[in-house]
């Protein structure tokens, strides 16, 4: 994977020729920098009027909240909620007849205790004050699971806490830590989150592990955590008894052996102690909405300190062997898990390395194979490929195991293997999984797509098929026979795996019709009952099914399509006007309708509805129902909210369309949760930033006619002041390529580029002679108005070793203001080696010369060095 990154910057940097364009480029370049300051103007006066708006709202915030804190504690009653007894387990594996057949038998069975929903939520970027330019700090170094952390802080933090802890000791302490300048901190504890793919307990730990770093006691601490958690917008509450300070943090998943109380049917879980009451209060901090969320959807993404475990087994007399790498330090991390829901565990994700071996291990053994082969070869390698012990025998407790932790300790047992099995059927094959709970034994049914015998489930009119990994060479579709005729208990899991994988494939359908996609997050949903909703947008002519869709006047216009489980078009709209639309996310009301969100820089025509933007491009937020009918449809507005590239905004409408407010927060380049959310009361809410919305970022060079333009020559002079401002030396020439790219509308041919390599770096086409030719094979890379797309020669596929490029390869990039930069794959660009591939999401490029790959359905992510990973 080391080479990927290089690959893709030799493919940009070399993508850039001498391009001749009959314009007056010096006249270009005057008028630009007088844009530029203008615009700098612009946005420094904008930003001082945010700012002093935001400072007054957030000092009565915090005014309110410390008066709040002073006089409303209480005594709340805890309880506590042992995991559910699972019963006596077999203490060796039973063995079936390596010839045993199943025979078709229907099973009774009762539903698990449902999954349960997250309460809606509304991701807004946290709150920023002003802080000075340049305030005292301290500095902290800690170890995070095998990533070395270095934070740096407000020496006016708080430090101790008070032995004589009361509501009006907290009350104080919160108005003193609330006039620091906390939000310096907090932007790197968010930076580290996104980065390592942190879910909410990593990022609990994080905000932990730097509290007790700063902290000079085990109160302090406490407290620091509280404060810092409700600054990032966490619903989290502080407590006390005696002298003694406590944590609760609410859960969406259930958390065993841990004391809680229950508030508007949210458990609060005390994370630091075992009472069976504490002194607290009875609401959240206004600004906090988000709850902890245990489920693993990303791989945790940390220094590796790579373990490698042999594995054996046989099918059918041939034995098969192969070697699994896994991280050390991710198990770590699970040894700081708490005890949670057995799902929380068949639903996770797998770290990177593993993923990769197993799939290097395995994939190859099933490749081609029908579905029953593929699925009795995955559960004949985890029936035997594992020594089996209780957990009592081996750890003295009840322990589940995520996936990955398999393969570093010496046994498992029934729940182990089950969630393995699980995780391979998802990820190999595809197929959604339930688990099947006995009295002391658990196993896994499968949905097959072909008609299988043996014992199964009809659990929600679909038919599961028994597949039991501790069963050993006991076939699909058979049951351990202690546990026959005794009725099953069915763990529904949220099999996002595959989800995402459909969705995926829907894309791919789509983008071949001539359909693409303006996000690569956010723009497809899946309801409970398979449909699937998507929206992005396309030019001309547009064809799914018997629905034909024209744009006007062939120009770039918004479409929205419902498909179901069986790929069958409900519905297809189309929306546009003059100019340029952007279909950019979509979310799902409760009762069923669609909300679309999207960019236009001219006019939107709704037939009944026409919004129109003015200087610069605006957001619309439309409602459709489940018919494909408009309800209606609004702009946000940015010209009239004054917004300006530096900022992000957060848009409220009612449900019926009424417009409620806008706010606007400073860049946040850590914040991820664009798009639409829509609360328990039903009230949209659109979050976006000009940089990051396709079509509102766009700068388009505009030439004088009469004289020429050397690309080469324009990047030589931007490398030059990317230097000046500390870029490193080894990136420096990749951001200029970057600038480029996002400021004009010229193509850049591969041949030209071929021409500018042999003139400025002659060693390359020695050096690297099938990257050179593949550079050749592309005809232009070019931004259209915020996206960038890529033309090949002969309109196929081209190859950078482990890199592939198709024809119409697309993506955008955003730049922060703090000189980095990410580019945002929209289709077209995928990643892997021989018979493995995943499509490569995103790369984010940091100005010190660091980035970090994400790719795959799970967003699994990988940092490097340019200079230590790529240029050695």
């Amino acid at each position: 994977m080391k080479s990927i990154a290089g690959i893709i910057i030799m493919l940009l940097i070399a993508s850039v020729a001498v391009a001749q364009v009959d314009e007056d480029w010096e006249a270009y370049k005057e008028q630009q920098e007088k844009r530029e300051q203008q615009y700098f103007k612009q946005q420094d006066e904008l930003l001082a009027k945010y700012a002093e708006e935001m400072d007054k709202y957030i000092e009565k915030l915090d005014k309110e909240w410390q008066d709040f804190l002073e006089k409303k504690f209480k005594e709340f009653e805890l309880y506590k909620e042992s995991q559910p007894d699972i019963g006596p387990k077999p203490e060796e594996m039973p063995k079936a007849d390596e010839n045993a057949t199943a025979e078709e038998e229907a099973l009774e069975f009762k539903e698990a205790e449902p999954l349960k929903k997250k309460p809606a939520e509304v991701e807004k970027p946290i709150l920023q004050k002003t802080a000075p330019k340049d305030f005292a700090t301290s500095s902290q170094y800690f170890d995070f699971y095998g990533t070395d952390i270095s934070i740096d802080y407000d020496r006016g933090f708080l430090n101790d806490f008070p032995d004589n802890i009361s509501e009006q000791v907290i009350s104080e302490k919160y108005g003193e830590m609330s006039k620091t300048n906390y939000n310096h901190l907090l932007e790197q504890l968010m930076t580290t989150r996104n980065e390592m793919n942190l879910n909410d307990w990593g990022y609990y730990l994080l905000v932990k592990n730097a509290s007790e770093q700063i902290a000079g006691d085990d109160a302090g601490a406490v407290f620091l955590q509280w404060f810092l958690l409700i600054k990032s917008n966490y619903r989290a509450r502080v407590a006390y008894k005696g002298d003694n300070l406590y944590l609760l943090i609410p859960a969406a998943n259930n958390i065993y052996d841990v004391p809680f109380f229950t508030f508007n049917g949210i458990k609060y879980y005390l994370i630091n102690g075992d009472h069976a009451n504490v002194l607290t209060y009875d609401k959240d901090f206004p600004e906090a909405t988000k709850i902890f969320d245990l489920n693993i959807d990303r791989p945790l993404n940390t220094d590796v300190k790579e373990k490698t475990k042999k594995v054996t087994f046989t099918y059918i007399g041939e034995p098969f062997e192969f070697d699994v790498q896994y991280n050390k330090n991710v198990i770590d991390y699970y040894n700081d898990f708490p005890l949670s829901d057995a799902t929380v565990y068949f639903d996770a994700t797998v770290a990177g390395n593993t993923k990769q071996s197993l799939k290097e291990g395995l994939q190859p053994i099933i490749a081609d194979k029908s579905e029953k082969e593929a699925a009795s070869i995955l559960l004949r390698f985890v029936q035997t490929a594992f020594d089996y012990k209780t957990d009592q025998e081996q750890f003295g407790k009840e322990k589940f195991f995520f996936a990955d932790e398999l393969f570093n300790y010496p046994y498992s047992d029934c729940e182990d293997r089950s969630v393995l099995f699980a995780y391979l059927v998802k990820e190999l094959m595809q197929l959604d999984v339930v688990g099947v709970g006995y009295s002391g034994h658990m196993a896994t049914a499968v949905k097959f797509n072909e008609d299988i015998e043996g014992q199964y489930i009809n659990y929600k009119d679909e038919k599961y098929t028994i597949c039991d990994p501790t069963y050993i060479n006991a076939p699909i579709g058979m049951t351990m026979p202690q546990y026959a005729g005794t009725p099953a208990e069915i763990f529904q899991l949220r099999n996002k795996l595959n989800e995402a994988y459909a969705e995926r494939e829907i894309w791919g359908i789509v983008m071949d019709m001539g359909g693409y996609r303006g996000n690569n997050t956010g723009d497809i949903i899946t309801d409970e009952q398979g449909n699937i909703y998507l929206t992005g947008y396309f030019s001309g002519t547009l064809k799914f099914g018997r629905y034909e869709l024209n744009s006007e006047d062939g120009s770039r216009d918004m479409f929205v399509l419902k498909v179901d489980k069986d790929l069958n078009i409900h519905w297809a709209q189309s929306f546009g006007g003059e100019g340029t639309e952007t279909g950019y996310g979509i979310a799902q009301a409760p009762n069923g309708d669609v909300v679309v969100t999207g960019s236009f820089d001219e006019s939107f025509n709704f037939g009944y509805k026409y919004l129109k933007a003015k200087e610069m491009p605006d957001v619309l937020v439309a409602r459709i129902n489940p018919n494909g009918d408009l309800v209606w449809a609004q702009q946000v507005g940015l010209e009239e909210i004054g917004l300006q590239r530096g900022f992000m905004f957060t848009s409220e409408f009612e449900y019926d369309g009424d417009p409620v407010g806008n706010q606007i927060f400073k860049e946040a380049e850590q914040f991820q949760d664009f798009g639409l959310a829509i609360n328990e009361e039903g009230n949209i809410y659109v979050t976006g930033a000009p940089y990051e919305m396709a079509g509102l970022g766009v700068q388009t060079a505009s030439y004088d006619a009469g004289a020429s333009f050397s690309a080469p020559e324009v990047l030589i002079e931007e490398n030059s002041k990317l230097l000046e401002k500390d870029y490193n030396p080894a990136i420096a020439g990749l951001f200029a390529v970057i600038k480029l790219l996002n400021n004009s509308s010229i193509a850049l041919p591969g041949e030209e580029a071929q021409r500018t390599l042999d003139k400025y770096n002659p060693e390359f086409k020695k050096r690297s002679p099938h990257i050179y030719k593949s550079i050749g094979r592309i005809q232009f890379i070019k931004n259209s108005e915020g996206i960038v797309t890529i033309k090949t020669d002969n309109q196929g596929e081209v190859s950078f070793k482990t890199l592939k490029v198709n024809n119409n390869a697309r993506f955008k990039v955003s730049a922060y203001n703090s000189g980095n930069s990410q580019i945002d794959v929209l289709g077209g660009v995928s990643i892997g080696k021989s018979i493995i591939w995943y499509d490569l999401n995103a790369v984010k490029l940091y100005k010190t010369g660091d980035m970090i790959m994400d790719y795959d359905v799970d967003h699994t992510r990988i940092r490097m060095g340019i200079e230590k990973d790529i240029l050695r």
